[in-house]
């Protein structure tokens, strides 16, 4: 297993190649980027997960799953993953 990085961008329906099972850690800003955090089983397959970053007031659709909140100076984004 490996903690492997991957840079988070606001677009609405986000596809993030990451391996099969891979665990969600943390998401922050590193280098005023977004950036999320796995970690993953660099031996297995990989796959496309679709995430979602959403602004505080934003709408959650059925069948998302929360993974967590970054604050930003006076922004506050929430990540979401599709079932």
């Amino acid at each position: 297993m490996h903690i492997l990085k991957h840079r988070i961008t606001l677009a609405p329906d986000l596809k993030l190649d990451l391996y099969r099972g891979a665990k969600f850690l943390s998401f922050q800003m590193q280098h005023d980027r977004l950036t999320s955090w796995w970690l993953e089983d660099t031996e297995g397959e990989k796959e496309t997960a679709t995430l979602h970053v959403l602004p505080t007031g934003g709408v959650v659709d059925d069948g998302l799953t929360y993974l967590g909140t970054l604050q930003d100076d006076s922004y506050v984004w929430h990540l979401f993953r599709s079932a």
